[in-house]
């Protein structure tokens, strides 16, 4: 059955009178509506005409109609009825409605049998679906489903539907959509552009001599290439050449020409298929980098990796990601509707993540409206893609396969034209003409069924929702934008040698010159011609330099390998070319109407129409046929002028049509030519709220017709807008046409009623309309098509009656200036402004509106300002003295603006000069100190005192003092805080005062009391007193005396060398070829470091030598020297391994002085032993040239961290860190918690709260063999980057709260005791706040670095980080914040191993600093891999600040943890073949555990094991991949292996059970045998005792019982041959005489481990785990007593103190744990929960849940270690504790 529209329009109605008649339809016919609203039946096909012409027939939209369809498919007019009068008609003229009713049934019948049954005649055959739904599908769903049969017959897996996701982010916003950026359409120029008439060129020269230069190799790609012919075949290739060459000189030597163009189309063939077939795109082939770094072809030299770029467009709420959590938040507080009817409410997290994220964009787009302004950001970014070339074809197969096929069709189609055209030429029979026209009929049907496979290709179905083979990348980001780019690049030279009109998707439609060179024939020599159209070679050539694809692969299924070719099929076509192309204009400013234009063919036939309103549904009639008239008439005329002449002889005609309000023309005619037709799609009341002129048609229409005229959809609104009422919108002013039609009275009725005018009297329709609405309807048409673009090529207005866009009058440039009025008002002085009269006697006042200034800090007062009148008393007076001061100052003789406290100060530069602090000295006045500033080249000493300031709380009001609001340390609520500010003196003579106000049990806590005033001085002042200049200008002012004293450790010997610029250097003790040295040193320093800034060396140097008995009497020496230069402004450098005080004391004149201290390190302060006199005086010379390096340092430091150069002195990067945090922490209002000591000032409780608990390890090992490519990966910058990413982690793991989104807390929340704690925070008390300045501060470091190029002194701090955190000796160390950024650190690691574990690795061992991984690649193939896991890694968003290196590579590795392992080592990881030598790694700390005698048997075993495995395994493992092959179906074997793998396993059994068998059979043998004869000889049997090591903890007794187990403990690891490993053991331990499962024949660790984890390095801050038991590089020797631990990474000495002290810190831990620990019920395992109860109330016992023997054990071992480091202090206090236990 054919019907059209039949599923919404017969059948419901059928249905529905059926209903009414109690008729059953489907009983009846076998009919009945599905769950889609279609009508159709098990027996029989319903083909719905009309589904086809909205999919298939390309027609447009005003179009679709049954008429339109008949007329533009069928060739013929039907019959028209009104809707309106169908049912008069029914009574009053019967046979003409039937008539209309066969006219329809008639046009159905002949489109389905033409169109439409042989098009799903021709889908069904290759689509597996009835005709019912290959006909209403669309085109995705068979698009889908052809790809599905096309993948089943390639025995293809099938893909899951795509499934949208929720949630992205981007850059730290919302998205709200993704997509890609589409084809680039473009309008370029508007007007009408004829072949006949001549135009102007403007020819880029440089161009046309680039084709010339290029023709020769335009020509040959295009007969080889291209045309697939033989260069040598070509007879006439240079006669056509010089056609052609002598054409594009011609251009290049007349640039400036007016000649006829040649209009052409230039587009590329089937683009979006060619460009997928050309770089073998396809949704699968679209990878990223994890997919990629897992194949086995990722290989040194692989070219599978085509890398293509794609635009891509986001939309995003401009809420940050804080906002976004904060929001979110707040939704998870409320609830929601039940998803049915009488349900529970929903929380949030019940919703469907669709309506999840409904409800976030609905409230994020509410929350940015208010706050952004704006709803959304867009962002257009060109990412990069992978598409690998590797990949099953079967998609690409696929669109070849129907490109080709529709290619052939339309040939044949073409041909078959041809036939039909030949005879009807020739007046053949009926027959043939039948047949011909049947065939193009056929054809064409074929060729359109061959168009469902472009959207294959096409951007549309690939990004289809729920598609199976979803792609965006694929879908429009690369096949568009290489699309666009193709087309931009030819736009780019059609603009160099003609003129583009209109770029489309696909082409660009262009003028040249008519000298441009066409069409050529090639003559060959066989007789043949070949044709070129140089337009296209010209194109094609430069597509195929630019976008050919090399790296093309192709399977060869014989072989399996690929071979590698190139591929490009992208080719230009070209059309015309044409007699005229007309472009419409844009109303709007600098705007062209995009797609949009009419071309006509040389015979004036329209060749192509596109986007004219004559095109559109519901378009006026009178522009319709407007449009139709003109297009003919623009091909009047031998002018420009005369074609616009002849086109707005039809615009006045319309226009007179129009003013003259159509007197000539019936109603009839008039209502067909302006009545507006508009669908409603949906029902009328489902518009409620809503205008429009249709839906106040509809209501209208159901006033007067009734409701049951507007209860459907699809209702038919005919209307026109009426002059009436007067100032209403058009849409209120909709006029049914049907109400002209009814009955007079009922007409007159709702006119008045809708005009609003009970008055009206003519019901005329020509004096209701509203003739200036359609007047501007059409001359809004007149302007887009005559005269703007008549105005834009120059023309005068050929229409006057409608004036052009006032855009195109120019203006003068006079019109943009006004002249002054005088308004004869003299200007006065600004002094005269208090004296102004108006003309009338009274005061004028001049009224200024202005946005207010900033506010600024008030300055002190200067002498000038304080000599001023009172301007209350003589305000002339002081503008007067004012005025004076301004002059003064104009001429430059202001002075500065000086504090009161430097009142008095006279420096000897000028007062301008900056000030800046060089150092705070105390004094021996507390609460003083001499504060030394610089001025110029002047230092200046100044006196200053500082209170002290203290915070205390009260719960009243107890004492005099301000009350105050701070944050207080750990987030503690701050009720009654007050600071107390006294002199120092004062609160040293009333001490006991203030004890007894401390300790009041009212006062919960006094805060900053061990902050030393110095540094309180520091945090406020900084380091200059001015802004905005280089801190003591680099050190260029700076005069520096340099002391350096070296002393000898064991013996009272002392060197004092004193370095004062431009004198003697003086010696306090002989040193012989001083002079020698030093100039030696200074040659080498210049050509290594080049000059100082700070500091000038003298090239040579005289030393003067003298002798004293002490080191006393030498410092006496020296003070007396200093006094003679004490008024002079020089600072003191000292150099020594001596304090500070031990200079004071001996050396009273350096208190004239500024003293700056130099690193203390003892290498450089220590003399060597006897003979001494050897190597000082090259230390002396090189520690005197590191000064000016030192010191340029050292101001860099001083300026970027604002702190004077007098106080950068210790451990810097711990001071440095600590002055910048607190000064924050002060900034923000924060009580600081600075402590000398162990333990941070939280106001006294600090010694009242709880030991913490020791920090969870992390640590992961998982032991084994593995033959596979094993990486060791070094991971640094972890703290930094953890801080910085704290809120990820927090959103990783689904938490929220004030770190989430970074909450601000009001006075009112800090004064208050109830404010809530952060989950997020865990068992760490940290302030949110506090935690977001500190995030903050290292976020600026690091920028800072960044863009210093890592050579900013933020680098230091950065660097540093993790052990300003964590070390003890920081003044701002908090163990709740130290544990607060290791519980992020591990979060982060966590995170970062599960990435390594997503892009296909193993963690073998992993811990804060080092991981080792296992790769699946086999060595030789894991180069490429670890780079980019490395690189995918850190361009996580999470671990972009993390630093990853790739340190080592094994091919094969043992492993058993940290301390026991065995590898091969690949040297060369890049080379292709594998190396000639084998490198093997072995590190066994359980062979330090064997006797001596038989540790080299058990490294020779081991290493045996080791080679010979690895030997086998790659052997057994091939270096090719196989080809694929198919699976077969079904489940598959649970003990299926691979090939490779299997024949590995089986080849690794057989060594096992022989070779090894034998080999460690005799071994064991030969031991024996040795420890029979070693038993007769006492000083052999000394070799097999068992050595006693830091970590022995068990007792051993036989050695080869010992070597047995060791061994086997190490064969075990190969945990796939257990058995033959089991079998091994068996018969090893019978000849030792052990049973197999006896107890001491279980293996255990010999070596108890004791690990201080997370050690930094205080040189680099490398994090390391110190095994002081296992790692060899920390265990003593006999070469020095005390062993230097180097860091791995920089070489730099650890701290051994500061490892000495976090072990007693460990200990004292340890000890306390054990006495606070609870107490655990040994049946149900619960806490003891009271003090007092003796059982638990299951019944069962308490026990420790730490066990004694454990704590002893490790006791012992602490001591064992502490003896074998000479580590005396550790071992006093573990050894005390270990003996009252």
């Amino acid at each position: 059955m054919a019907t059209f529209n039949g599923d919404f329009f017969d059948f419901p109605f059928l249905y529905a009178r059926a209903k009414v008649h109690g008729i059953d339809m489907f009983l009846e016919t076998g009919f009945a509506k599905d769950s889609e609203d279609e009508f159709k039946s098990r027996c029989c096909v319903h083909m719905d005409c009309f589904r086809w012409v909205k999919r298939d027939s390309y027609l447009p939209q005003g179009s679709q109609g049954l008429k339109a369809v008949t007329t533009a498919k069928l060739g013929y007019n039907p019959i028209e009825l009104d809707p309106e009068l169908m049912t008069p008609y029914a009574m009053e003229q019967p046979q003409t409605l039937a008539q209309y009713s066969v006219s329809d049934a008639v046009a159905t019948y002949y489109l389905y049998m033409k169109y439409v049954h042989p098009f799903i005649f021709s889908l069904c055959n290759i689509i597996p679906l009835c005709p019912d739904e290959v006909l209403r599908k669309g085109s995705g769903t068979l698009c889908e489903t052809l790809l599905m049969v096309e993948a089943f017959r390639g025995q293809i897996i099938m893909p899951n539907r795509h499934e949208e996701e929720h949630g992205n982010m981007y850059d730290g916003h919302l998205l709200a959509s993704e997509t890609y950026v589409g084809g680039h359409v473009e309008a370029l120029e508007a007007g009408v552009f004829r072949s006949d008439i001549p135009t102007e060129f403007k020819i880029e020269p440089t161009a046309a001599q680039k084709l010339i230069d290029e023709l020769d190799a335009a020509l040959k790609f295009c007969i080889v290439d291209e045309s697939k012919a033989s260069l040598e075949d070509v007879t006439n290739y240079d006669e056509v050449k010089g056609q052609i060459q002598a054409a594009l000189e011609e251009m290049r030597d007349n640039p400036m020409r007016i000649d006829k163009p040649l209009i052409y189309h230039l587009d590329v063939a089937a683009m979006y298929p060619n460009i997928m077939l050309s770089n073998r795109l396809q949704p699968d082939s679209v990878v990223d980098e994890a997919v990629c770094a897992v194949c086995d072809f990722n290989r040194p030299g692989k070219s599978c990796d085509r890398r293509m770029t794609w635009a891509w467009r986001g939309e995003f709420f401009p809420a940050r990601r804080d906002e976004f959590n904060m929001i979110k938040h707040a939704l998870n507080q409320e609830t929601f509707p039940p998803k049915k009817p009488g349900g529970p409410q929903r929380k949030f997290v019940d919703l469907t993540p669709a309506e999840q994220t409904a409800l976030l964009h609905k409230r994020l787009g509410d929350y940015s409206r208010k706050v952004y302004k704006k709803i959304k950001d867009t962002r257009i970014e060109n990412r990069e893609a992978i598409i690998c070339q590797r990949e099953n074809p079967f998609y690409i197969d696929t669109v070849r396969r129907f490109r080709d096929r529709r290619y052939e069709y339309k040939g044949l189609h073409k041909t078959w034209k041809k036939n039909h055209d030949t005879v009807i030429a020739e007046q053949r029979s009926i027959a043939e003409v039948d047949e011909a026209k049947k065939m193009i009929c056929i054809l064409n049907s074929f060729s359109d069924r061959h168009k469902c496979s472009s959207s294959i290709r096409s951007t549309r179905y690939v990004m289809r929702k729920g598609a199976r083979w979803h792609s965006m990348e694929m879908a429009g980001g690369i096949t568009c934008l290489t699309g666009a780019t193709i087309i931009q690049m030819a736009r780019q030279l059609v603009e160099q040698i003609g003129r583009p009109l209109e770029l489309d998707t696909d082409g660009i439609w262009c003028m040249l010159p008519g000298v441009f060179p066409e069409n050529f024939q090639f003559q060959l020599a066989n007789g043949k011609t070949l044709g070129i159209s140089y337009p296209c070679t010209m194109l094609n050539h430069l597509v195929h330099a630019q976008f050919t694809n090399h790296q093309y692969h192709d399977l060869d299924l014989e072989t399996g390998e690929y071979k590698v070719h190139s591929e490009n099929s992208i080719f230009f076509e070209l059309d015309g070319p044409y007699r005229a192309m007309i472009l419409p204009s844009s109303k709007e400013e600098d705007k062209l109407l995009k797609k949009r234009y009419a071309v006509f063919n040389d015979d004036g036939s329209l060749a192509e129409l596109k986007g004219f309103e004559m095109k559109r549904r519901g378009e006026l009639q009178l522009i319709k046929i407007f449009q139709s008239q003109i297009f003919e008439r623009f091909l009047l005329g031998e002018t420009t002028e005369e074609c616009y002449a002849a086109v707005a002889q039809i615009a006045d005609r319309w226009l007179d049509v129009l003013f003259s309000k159509a007197e000539n023309l019936p109603d009839e005619e008039l209502v067909e030519l302006i009545a507006e037709n508009r669908s409603m799609s949906k029902t009328l009341a489902e518009y409620a709220g809503q205008k429009s002129t249709s839906i106040s048609t509809a209501r209208r229409l159901a006033e007067f017709l009734g409701d049951q005229m507007v209860k459907d959809k699809g209702l038919a609104c005919k209307f026109i807008i009426s002059a009436r009422p007067q100032g209403a919108p058009v849409t209120d002013r909709a006029v049914p046409i049907a109400i002209f039609s009814a009955e007079d009275s009922v007409k007159q009725t709702y006119l008045r009623k809708w005009l609003k005018d009970n008055s009206l009297t003519n019901f005329d329709i020509r004096s209701i309309l509203d003739w200036n609405y359609y007047i501007e309807r059409l001359g809004s048409v007149i302007q887009k098509l005559i005269t703007i673009p008549a105005a834009m090529q120059k023309v005068v207005n050929p229409v006057p009656l409608v004036a052009k866009d006032d855009k195109f009058r120019q203006h003068k440039v006079t019109e943009f200036f006004k002249a002054k009025a005088d308004d004869g008002i003299p200007s006065n002085d600004i002094e005269d402004t208090g004296t102004q009269v108006s003309d009338n006697g009274r005061l004028r006042l001049a009224v200024v509106t202005r946005k207010p200034p900033p506010r600024e800090d008030t300055p002190e007062p200067t002498e000038e300002a304080l000599d001023l009148p009172d301007p209350s008393v003589d305000y002339r007076g002081f503008i007067t003295s004012l005025g004076a001061v301004w002059r003064r100052r104009a001429r430059g003789e202001a002075t500065t603006t000086v504090p009161k406290m430097f009142k008095g100060v006279q420096p000897k530069t000028p007062t301008n000069s900056p000030w800046d602090i060089v150092q705070i000295r105390p004094t021996r006045i507390p609460g003083r100190f001499a504060m030394w500033l610089s001025s110029g080249s002047d230092l200046i000493s100044i006196p200053l005192r500082i209170p002290r300031d203290e915070g205390g709380q009260f719960n009243r009001d107890m004492y005099t003092s301000e009350k105050v609001i701070r944050g207080l340390p750990r987030d503690r609520p701050c009720i009654n805080l007050y600071k107390l500010s006294v002199r120092e003196e004062t609160y040293i003579d009333g001490q006991e005062h203030f004890i007894d106000l401390t300790n009041d049990p009212n006062v919960d806590g006094v805060f900053e009391m061990q902050l030393p005033l110095d540094m309180r001085a520091l945090l406020l002042l900084g380091k200059t007193c001015k802004s905005n200049h280089k801190y003591l200008n680099e050190g260029r002012d700076g005069k520096y005396i340099f002391l350096y004293h070296i002393c000898s450790n064991n013996a009272p010997i002392h060197v004092f060398v004193l370095f004062v610029p431009g004198k003697q250097v003086r010696l306090h003790i002989p040193i012989p070829r001083l002079t020698e040295a030093y100039s030696d040193a200074y040659a080498k320093r210049q050509q290594t470091n080049g000059a100082s800034v700070a500091y000038s060396y003298p090239a040579s140097c005289d030393f003067i030598s003298a002798y004293h008995r002490t080191d006393v009497a030498a410092l006496k020496a020296i003070s007396i020297e200093l006094g003679t230069m004490e008024k002079d402004p020089y600072t003191v450098v000292i150099s020594s391994s001596k304090e500070q005080t031990y200079f004071d004391a001996y050396v009273p004149k350096l208190a004239k002085f500024p003293v700056l201290s130099m690193p203390k390190t003892k290498t450089t302060h220590t003399l060597d032993a006897l003979p001494w006199q050897k190597n000082v005086a090259q230390k002396i010379a090189f520690r005197y040239l590191s000064l000016g390096t030192w010191l340029d340092r050292t101001i860099a430091l001083a300026d970027y961290y604002d702190i004077p150069i007098g106080y950068i002195d210790g451990d810097q990067p711990l001071r440095l860190a600590d002055v910048d945090f607190a000064r924050r922490l002060t900034e923000h209002d924060f009580v600081l918690w600075w402590s000398p000591g162990n333990r941070p000032d939280l106001g006294g409780s600090e010694e009242d709260d709880r030991p913490e608990e020791e920090l969870p390890k992390t640590e992961f090992m998982s032991s084994g063999c593995y033959s596979n490519v094993c990486l060791e990966i070094t991971v640094r910058n972890l703290a930094v980057n953890s801080v910085l990413h704290s809120m990820m982690v927090n959103e990783l793991e689904g938490a929220g709260g004030a770190t989430a989104f970074d909450s601000s807390r009001t006075l009112d929340e800090y004064s208050s005791a109830d404010t809530q704690r952060d989950l997020t925070l865990g068992d760490s008390n940290v302030s949110p706040q506090m935690f977001s300045i500190l995030k903050n501060m290292v976020k600026t470091w690091l920028l800072d670095k960044i863009q210093g190029h890592f050579g900013s002194p933020s680098a230091i701090a950065i660097d540093h980080f993790w052990r300003w955190i964590s070390s003890k000796a920081s003044c701002m160390y908090d163990p709740s914040l130290h544990r607060f950024i290791h519980g992020l650190m591990r979060k982060t690691f966590i995170q970062m191993l599960a990435e390594f574990k997503r892009l296909g690795s193993h963690v073998v061992y992993a811990d804060l600093s080092r991981i080792l991984l296992v790769t699946s690649k086999p060595p030789g193939t894991a180069h490429a891999y670890a780079t980019y896991i490395t690189t995918a890694v850190t361009s996580h968003e999470l671990f972009q600040h993390v630093y990853l290196r790739t340190e080592r590579f094994y091919d094969f590795l043992l492993f058993i943890d940290q301390a026991n392992l065995g590898g091969v080592v690949c040297e060369d990881p890049l080379a292709i073949d594998p190396p000639e030598e084998i490198c093997i790694e072995m590190l066994w700390n359980i062979e330090t555990f064997l006797p001596p005698a038989i540790q080299r048997d058990f490294r020779n075993v081991v290493r045996f094991f080791l080679v010979e495995l690895f030997r086998t395994c790659q052997k057994t493992r091939g270096t090719s991949r196989g080809p694929l092959r198919i699976l077969p179906n079904g489940a598959p074997d649970a003990t299926q292996r691979d090939v490779v793998k299997t024949q590995e396993v089986e080849a690794s059994r057989d060594f096992i059970s022989r070779k090894l068998t034998r080999k460690l059979l005799k071994a064991v043998g030969s031991i024996q045998d040795r420890y029979r004869e070693a038993v007769m000889d006492e000083e052999a049997l000394a070799q097999w005792e068992f050595p006693v090591l830091p970590g022995s903890h068990l007792n051993l007794t036989n050695p080869i019982l010992e070597f047995v187990k060791f061994t086997c403990a190490v064969f075990a690891l190969a945990k796939e041959n257990q058995i033959e490993i089991d079998l091994l053991k068996r018969n090893l331990l019978e000849l030792v005489g052990v049973r197999e499962f006896a107890s001491e024949a279980t293996f255990h660790n010999p070596c108890q481990p004791l690990i201080l984890s997370n050690v930094p390095c205080r040189h680099c801050d490398a994090l390391r785990d110190f095994d002081f038991c296992r790692d060899p590089a920390l265990l003593p020797n006999n070469l020095e007593l005390k062993a230097r631990w180097l860091c791995g990474n920089c070489g730099g000495e650890y701290d051994r103190t500061m490892v000495e002290f976090a072990m007693m810190d460990t200990i004292w831990d340890l000890e306390r744990r054990f006495a606070q620990q609870d107490l655990r019920c040994t049946k149900c395992r619960r806490i003891r929960s009271d003090n007092l109860s003796r059982h638990c109330p299951c019944s069962g016992s308490y026990q420790l849940t730490i066990n004694k023997a454990d704590v002893r054990q490790k006791l012992r071992t602490i001591v064992n270690v502490a003896i074998a480091h000479n580590l005396y202090r550790l071992k006093d206090c573990s050894q005390t504790i270990l003996t009252h236990w």
